[in-house]
């Protein structure tokens, strides 16, 4: 459901998915937003609508980290990787 939903935001243009890892008690994801659209917005209609259709019980607020000037795009991917792969 977190997949499909995921590709469905993608795919209505509301953002661009790079990445979405499912850990077991978590998940990471890394997406760029288009420039009018409201980051908190997009993941709270996520949240809403992933709990009410798969039953998730997603913790309160989320932490936000980007991408600036001097971070690239490929380097936080690998970090994703080393990270699903148990290497950071």
């Amino acid at each position: 459901m977190l997949f499909e939903t995921g590709r469905c935001y993608h795919d209505t243009q509301k953002w661009y998915l790079k990445i979405l890892l499912l850990m077991p008690d978590h998940l990471h994801m890394l997406v760029g937003i288009p420039g009018n659209a409201d980051l908190s917005n997009l993941l709270r209609d996520f949240k809403r609508v992933t709990a009410t259709i798969a039953r998730i019980h997603w913790q309160r607020n989320f932490f936000d980290h980007r991408l600036r000037d001097d971070e690239s795009e490929a380097e936080n991917l690998n970090t994703s990787a080393r990270t699903v792969y148990g290497q950071v």
